[in-house]
């Protein structure tokens, strides 16, 4: 089982929803825009990153890097079958690590810091905050988070100790 903080992606923009949620689960999981072709294979390449498309087309070029095709429709499966092609482990270490939007490692903050950048609410009923270098997006663990959880850990297998 590979650590999903070891994973480096390219992912075709149809599937903008999946690369989101394997960002969550910690994989470096760049988007190509545009349509997923030669361009993004030869981006693949030369980043050294693994290839993940629902385009048919694309998956039967002959390509030098390793390349996943997504059979499934639902983000859901998605996910269950991308974390078997890469044969992921959930870890819990490095989920929600990384900016959902931009793909950036996330960094602690402390709590004064976010002061009047957050909703009060939030303020005052989470303890721990991350944030985003890039797009300066804050982040918590709320109920979302728990969610997410939820969700990751029915479609992907824990890391024994």
């Amino acid at each position: 089982m590979a650590a999903a903080s070891a994973v480096r992606l390219i992912v075709d923009g149809n599937l903008g929803r999946l690369a989101r949620w394997l960002r969550a689960l910690g994989c470096d999981a760049a988007i190509h825009e545009g349509r997923a072709d030669r361009h993004m294979l030869r981006r693949a390449f030369l980043e050294n990153r693994i290839a993940v498309t629902k385009s048919r087309s694309l998956a039967a070029r002959p390509f030098r890097g390793r390349l996943i095709l997504i059979t499934a429709d639902r983000w859901d499966e998605q996910l269950a079958e991308a974390a078997a092609a890469l044969e992921l482990s959930f870890d819990d270490r490095a989920i929600l690590g990384r900016c959902l939007d931009c793909n950036e490692t996330l960094s602690e903050v402390k709590k004064i810091a976010v002061e009047g950048l957050v909703p009060a609410y939030i303020f005052e009923t989470q303890a721990a905050f991350r944030s985003c270098g890039r797009c300066g997006r804050i982040f918590w663990a709320g109920s979302h988070a728990e969610k997410m959880l939820r969700v990751m850990r029915s479609r992907i297998p824990s890391r024994l100790p």
